[in-house]
């Protein structure tokens, strides 16, 4: 699913509904408008999995404020979103008379937007990535061009970002699409599709990729993890799902009928430790216990060298690379993942631009 940005007519006309057709558009955000008019439209993470509930956000701190309330959630979602809320402030301090004044006035505005959304982002590491290409871009143009052709400018980086993770999802599909099996149960815990990861999803866009190349899969959702939201999403796509609580995917495990556990990640560390949605440690565990393949579907974006373990993180659920048969990225899969193994992939060279 490559919706990146949604038109004027369609995001006005929709209305709020209980049930869309198959392939409705799940982008957590959309760009709106120029100069005079610009705005973001996010979907409302809060009113799903029931109703579909747009909301327009016009300046920073309605940004921030969509942040704070979890109008918008999940790490990739948020680091789009902090991405666009730059060229947004911009344009608001743009915009103020004179006409055609020096790019150099936008100085303190993008200072206080690139500060005010680091403090939102925490240890968010595409938002931070997406922040310091921001600042970069800005530093840039600074002094060459108007302040509307630098905010131009920062909004057609924030653009390259959204692209580029698309095309980042897309890989990590394709690759977790093959090692899905030809047909069977996918069990998942956490939010892994495009209203939380960003793009296309991660785990979720590999089930979806597997299924369209002709593979029979039924997904059952832990939908206590997620708020129902990878339910809605499979649904878009015409995949079976079923949603269940953790006492049932135990029982489903009992009787061997789940084929592969998947989860998504919002950091991993050196070793190859898991940082992600809570339960995911006792998701894994339960799913090794019975001999069935743990794996994770993440961008390489989030992987952070400068933490060896999991443990040494104040994070609610770390998950330890012991548990994990593969982790999917895209740059290729680690399989059980160790510190060798992943700085080998993941360290050097970067992908050059992807957020």
């Amino acid at each position: 699913m490559h919706a990146l940005l949604v038109s004027v007519d369609l995001l006005t006309s929709m209305a709020t509904m209980t049930a869309e057709p198959a392939h409705e558009s799940l982008a957590p955000l959309a760009w709106l408008g120029g100069v005079d008019d610009a705005r973001l439209i996010v979907t409302d993470r809060r009113a799903l999995p029931k109703r579909m509930v747009r909301r327009t956000l016009h300046d920073l701190e309605e940004v921030c404020r969509a942040i704070e309330v979890g109008t918008v959630a999940g790490v990739g979602a948020i680091g789009l979103l902090v991405a666009y809320a730059v060229p947004l402030h911009a344009f608001r301090s743009a915009e103020k008379p004179p006409q055609g004044r020096a790019s150099s006035e936008l100085e303190p505005a993008i200072v206080h937007a690139l500060e005010r959304l680091r403090e939102l982002a925490g240890g968010n590491l595409p938002a931070l990535r997406a922040l310091t290409r921001l600042r970069d871009c800005f530093d840039r143009h600074v002094g060459a061009l108007t302040a509307i052709e630098v905010s131009a400018r920062l909004l057609m980086e924030a653009k390259r970002i959204q692209r580029e993770l698309a095309e980042l999802t897309d890989r990590i599909a394709k690759l977790g699409a093959a090692e899905l099996p030809d047909q069977g149960t996918i069990a998942t815990i956490g939010s892994i599709g495009p209203l939380a990861k960003g793009g296309n999803g991660t785990a979720l866009a590999a089930i979806i990729r597997a299924c369209t190349d002709g593979k029979k899969l039924e997904v059952l959702s832990l939908a206590e993890s997620d708020g129902g939201t990878t339910a809605r999403e499979c649904l878009a796509h015409a995949v079976p799902v079923r949603e269940i609580n953790f006492a049932e995917f135990a029982q489903q495990l009992r009787q061997g009928k789940i084929a592969v556990a998947m989860a998504g990640a919002d950091r991993i560390t050196a070793r190859g430790d898991i940082i992600g949605e809570p339960g995911t440690y006792a998701f894994a565990s339960l799913a090794r216990a019975h001999g069935v393949p743990v794996l994770v579907a993440a961008p390489y974006t989030i992987f952070d060298f400068s933490v060896e373990r999991g443990d040494q993180l104040d994070a609610d659920d770390v998950t330890p690379a012991e548990l994990v048969d593969a982790v999917i990225t895209g740059r290729g899969v680690i399989r059980r993942p160790t510190q060798p193994a992943v700085e080998s992939l993941m360290r050097d060279p970067p992908d050059p631009g992807v957020a």
